[in-house]
């Protein structure tokens, strides 16, 4: 069984994932990416619990001048190198109290995505058959290089269609036959099979594109003209999926290559417990003017970092042909780079992709939102195999959790009493964090050999259970602070974060 799902894995994400994860233990220092901000006004607290500094995440406004305690907000494990020079540091904030959820957990065994490019893309597709159909009545010989040419683009609408009607039954089919060996293999190559269809249809459709172009040079240059316009629309609205290969540097920082507005491809933390892209100005390329800003705004990180930033609109390329409309881009101000170069040296990233939907800042959005089709709905992120897919859910859910990465889920210690605690589920949570009421001790971290088990809000379903060890051990953290998965259940098996509304996770089968 475990030669087929790799063999899955390296299916979807092609040669560069099927040689592993690169594991880069050369990076002693773990990137913080509890990152704090609102545009303009954002102020940053720090303070330290135990033996390494923790940072507070939380959103903050400028305008009445309340007083108050943060005390929710992301809590994650600092940087190891940051921690010496670390001091607790108190500031008149405004607390917002991070986004949780009391909806009961419902489990599933199939996604739903939502079609509607795809359903776009067909019926262009047929309106492209219907203007090359034309070609026939104005020269015979446009007519029969027309014919060729409709034959392709039908082969690119059959394609999508089979993946519209069969993708359901192929995932349901995966799920109803996990543990049966043989037949479950089966079923993953039938779905794997029936996800490759949208990248068919995108070699036909590119197909099509080149031959269209003969028919206008016969003499239909009208109707070459309106069928290369409208596949060209339906490449766009068809695409589905786009895998992406990761790296995981110091065995708990997943890192994608990203390029900004034309610039070189550079190494970006993959954050689900921040929301928007921070990048630092020295990797912001200059193929276009970045105009004016459109906001501005100060964050940090626990260990002595600040810095500001500006907003601008821009273009994000993923490579392998996966790049945004124009999307917001927070970019460091000039003055702080330095110190935000230094900060992540260690580290080996330039910037922090944020993926989380109702992550409290820096914002404003996430830009994987603005790729076409249906790129933008959401992130399946599978550490262990070495790759991202972008787009709907590839994979069948096993249990969803609603809203990401703030959510409600239950903790358990040592086969103790079913806890209930405000969670984020982050990628970017190094090693994690255990509320005090919960720990049974105020300071440090789990003890070795600690077992933790974490369920669903309502307790009714495992997500995921380890046993400390050195290092791995969230370290503690206040009473009225959220638990932080830190890496660990992403290196379990592939999770996907829905990016529609407040989201959710999902955790998956394979």
């Amino acid at each position: 069984m475990s030669e087929m799902r790799f063999w899955v894995g390296s299916v979807f994400a092609g040669s560069a994932v099927a040689a592993g994860v690169c594991l880069c233990g050369a990076a002693t220092a773990h990137a913080d990416t509890s990152e704090s901000s609102t545009h303009a006004t954002s102020k940053t607290v720090a303070h330290t619990s135990g033996p390494r500094t923790t940072s507070a995440k939380k959103s903050t406004t400028s305008a009445p001048p309340n007083t108050a305690k943060v005390t929710t907000g992301t809590i994650v494990a600092a940087r190891a190198t940051a921690a010496a020079s670390s001091t607790t540091v108190t500031a008149a904030v405004v607390t917002t109290q991070a986004a949780t959820s009391t909806t009961t957990t419902t489990t599933t065994t199939t996604t739903t995505t939502s079609t509607n490019t795809v359903t776009l893309a067909v019926q262009q597709l047929s309106a492209a058959q219907t203007a090359l159909a034309s070609a026939a009545s104005v020269n015979p010989f446009a007519g029969v290089a027309a014919v060729v040419a409709q034959a392709v683009v039908n082969d690119a609408k059959t394609s999508l269609t089979s993946w519209q009607n069969g993708n359901a039954a192929a995932q349901a089919q995966v799920a109803n036959t996990v543990g049966t060996p043989i037949v479950h293999e089966i079923a993953l190559l039938g779905l794997v099979v029936n996800e490759l269809q949208p990248s068919v249809a995108q070699a036909q459709m590119s197909g099509a594109s080149l031959l269209i172009p003969l028919v206008g040079a016969l003499g239909a240059s009208d109707a070459a003209t309106q069928a290369l316009s409208l596949v060209s629309a339906a490449a766009q609205n068809g695409r589905v999926y786009a895998v992406i290969p990761i790296t995981t540097i110091a065995t708990t920082e997943p890192v994608v290559y990203i390029s900004v507005n034309g610039g070189p491809s550079v190494p970006v933390l993959i954050d689900s417990g921040s929301e928007g892209l921070v990048i630092n100005p020295s990797y912001v390329g200059t193929k276009q003017s970045l105009g004016t800003a459109t906001a501005t705004g100060s964050s940090g990180y626990s260990g002595g970092l600040s810095y500001d930033y500006s907003t601008y609109t821009t273009t994000v390329d993923f490579g392998y042909g996966v790049v945004t409309a124009p999307t917001s881009v927070d970019i460091v101000d000039a003055a702080d780079a330095q110190a935000f170069a230094n900060y992540f040296q260690s580290a080996g990233v330039v910037g922090v992709l944020g993926v989380g939907p109702n992550a409290i800042g820096p914002g404003p959005s996430i830009v994987a939102t603005s790729l076409p089709g249906l790129l933008g709905e959401g992130l399946l992120l599978n550490e262990s195999m070495g790759y991202l897919v972008l787009g709907p859910n590839p994979l069948p859910v096993r249990v969803s959790v609603p809203n990401a990465p703030n959510t409600d889920l239950v903790v358990q210690i040592n086969n103790g009493a079913l806890t209930p605690v405000a969670a984020i589920i982050d990628s970017g949570g190094v090693y994690g964090t255990m509320p005090s009421s919960v720990a049974g001790q105020s300071s440090g971290s789990l003890p070795v050999g600690t077992k933790v088990a974490v369920y669903t809000a309502d307790g009714a379903t495992l997500l995921y259970t380890y046993t400390t060890t050195s290092p791995y051990t969230p370290s503690i953290v206040s009473a009225d602070s959220q638990m932080n998965t830190g890496y660990y259940p992403f290196q379990q098996g592939p999770i996907y974060i829905d990016f529609a509304g407040t989201g959710s996770t999902s955790f998956d089968y394979l």
